[in-house]
């Protein structure tokens, strides 16, 4: 699939996911955060003005996904003429005062199915953070999160003060590889299509493990 410019809003067209593996980007979907105070109505006025329409589950009729289980929060949009979202319309989205964070999916090679990251956020453990400190941290795009929560003993939140959790991980991975770390670098991950109970989709409440940590 051709991306457009993704790769200088720190999305690379490949990357190495600490779970599942290489992933390809597919820039055809877009999870969307959004800001808690918008309207329904205001929500769906931006996405026909950027050409966006909910996005589309593979062999599935047209309808909203909701990523997180209970909450209206979080959608997964695509284009109406079903192209891949460039990175005019991807700044456009993230620039809206509607949105808090929009980040493009990813398709795990061998499995098919995507997801994407939240690209504000990402977790480290303990050591390597002290390791580094502060500074070097934040030379890397990231800086302690006093409001987050990693709900994992020894990891600890860090807010994204770069372009993407993505670039951020790649360059902490450089710097502590160099240091002899291995860290532990943990993704929030949103599903395409997380498992569904009844018709209505779940997050798990304790998944598998905790790097795969799915956000609720």
């Amino acid at each position: 699939m051709m991306t457009i410019e993704l790769e200088g809003r720190g999305y690379p067209d490949v990357f190495t996911h600490p779970v599942v593996g290489r992933s390809e980007l597919d820039a055809a979907r877009v999870a969307v955060r959004w800001r808690p105070d918008p309207t329904a109505a205001a929500r769906e006025a931006l996405l026909q003005s950027l050409g966006l329409v909910p996005a589309t589950p593979d062999e599935q009729p047209r309808r909203l996904v909701v990523a997180v289980a209970a909450s209206d929060g979080l959608w997964w949009v695509q284009r109406a003429d079903g192209g891949v979202v460039d990175a005019d319309v991807l700044d456009r989205l993230t620039g809206s005062e509607l949105v808090e964070w929009a980040a493009p999916g990813y398709r795990a090679t061998g499995r098919g199915s995507v997801f994407t990251v939240n690209p504000t956020r990402l977790y480290l453990d303990q050591y390597a953070l002290e390791s580094i400190g502060e500074a070097g941290a934040r030379a890397a795009g990231v800086t302690p999160d006093p409001y987050g929560s990693s709900r994992v003993p020894g990891l600890v939140a860090l807010r994204v003060v770069g372009r993407t959790a993505i670039e951020a991980a790649r360059r902490l991975t450089a710097t502590l590889s160099g240091r002899g770390h291995r860290p532990a670098l943990v993704f929030e991950n949103i599903p395409f299509s997380p498992p569904a109970r009844g018709g209505r989709p779940v997050v798990p409440a304790h998944p598998p493990r905790y790097w795969e940590r799915d956000i609720a």
